[in-house]
């Protein structure tokens, strides 16, 4: 009874690796006289070997398996399966793994270590590298001279300044607002009732009382030349805070004699006399009036082109009506009105190209903006 169940096999798995077919299959090896171990075994897969071990199988499946194995061989692996309907292909990929021996286990330890031990290393070198070239660019930088930052203003202390007084030293404005200033000698006092007469001595028959200037003339109102300008530094945060990303910078410039491409508001006072002017470039007017609503540089180079928005024009005014508040803060006891923001002005005063007084600024792209006083 041993004996024949010893003999019994079951075929499993048909292979083909490298070219070499093989055969798993089941053989059924007693233990005692009541128990029967199944041990998984391998043999070379040969016609004969086939029909050896088939004889638990039809006949027919061991004709397939023969068919298989007299197929081409393209160089792949196949594995296939007996079941109930004959061989299905199956994967070739190993089910389970054997566990490593003892040595082996060692063996990839030690390969780890040493790889470990390789990674450190490099990794204290790049540290290394890293802290000396950190250090080497600190150095640079502190032999570098400082660098001046220029801050803006807040919004705060914008609007605490415009409600503060006018400062001491902004009573008389810096030399270079005014490269025309020696004229501001020529006019009499303001408590003078008419300007003074000329150096040479009129003929016997003409009339001694001078005739009255012209209305547009420098010298029209005698309290126009005591206006006071704000410091470049007020009018440049002023800009700032409310176009933040808007370039402006105080220059040497003269006042245009061609206000075609100007945007004009003249500053006058409570008896609508012009003491002032506000002139904005059609890219100033811009970048200031676009700015003030955050426009992008796409949009404000648009409008540059191609003329101001309804929007942007409101912006503009804003600008110009913040500006007016700076001159009222430097001129507490003669306070003047924004007028009306036009383009390129038909009738405007004769006095804007030969002002007492001047402030002159650029913005990009050739923005230019004038604050002009009589």
């Amino acid at each position: 009874m041993k004996a024949a169940a010893s003999k019994r096999v079951e075929p499993l798995r048909l292979l083909r690796k490298r070219g070499s077919w093989s055969v798993e299959y089941t053989r059924l090896v007693s233990v005692d006289e009541h128990i029967l171990r199944p041990e998984r075994r391998r043999s070379p897969a040969t016609p004969d070997v086939l029909r050896s071990l088939g004889r638990s199988c039809p006949a027919e499946r061991i004709d397939e398996a023969v068919a298989i194995m007299h197929e081409a061989d393209d160089g792949s692996e196949l594995a296939f399966e007996l079941g109930d309907d004959g061989w299905a292909e199956a994967s070739t990929a190993t089910p389970s793994q054997r566990p490593l021996a003892q040595s082996e286990l060692r063996t990839m330890l030690a390969e780890t270590n040493a790889q470990l031990a390789v990674l450190r290393g490099l990794y204290d070198a790049l540290l290394a590298r890293v802290v000396a070239l950190e250090g080497t660019s600190a150095q640079a930088q502190r032999s570098l001279p400082p660098r001046m930052v220029r801050r803006v203003p807040s919004r705060k202390s914008m609007l605490d300044s415009l409600r503060n007084g006018p400062r001491i030293e902004e009573a008389a404005p810096p030399p270079d607002f005014s490269p025309v200033a020696p004229r501001a000698a020529q006019p009499a006092a303001p408590h003078a009732p008419r300007p003074v007469a000329e150096p040479a001595a009129p003929p016997p028959e003409a009339d001694p009382a001078p005739a009255d200037p012209a209305p547009d003339a420098t010298l029209a109102s005698a309290g126009a030349a005591s206006l006071s300008t704000p410091s470049a530094d007020d009018i440049v945060g002023c800009l700032q805070m409310l176009a933040a990303d808007v370039a402006v910078t105080k220059v040497r410039a003269n006042a245009p004699t061609d206000l075609a491409d100007f945007y004009v508001a003249l500053l006058s006072d409570e008896s609508g006399e012009p003491l002032a002017a506000l002139l904005f470039n059609q890219r100033a007017a811009a970048e200031l009036g676009a700015g003030i609503l955050s426009a992008s540089v796409t949009e404000r180079d648009e409008q540059a082109r191609d003329g101001l928005s309804s929007d942007s024009l409101d912006g503009l005014n804003e600008v110009a009506n913040n500006l007016t508040g700076l001159l009222n803060r430097a001129n507490p006891k003669r306070q003047v009105r924004l007028g009306v923001l036009e383009r390129a002005p038909v009738s405007a005063p004769a006095w804007l190209a030969n002002s007492a007084k001047k402030q002159a600024y650029s913005l990009r792209e050739n923005g230019a903006l004038f604050l002009l006083v009589r």
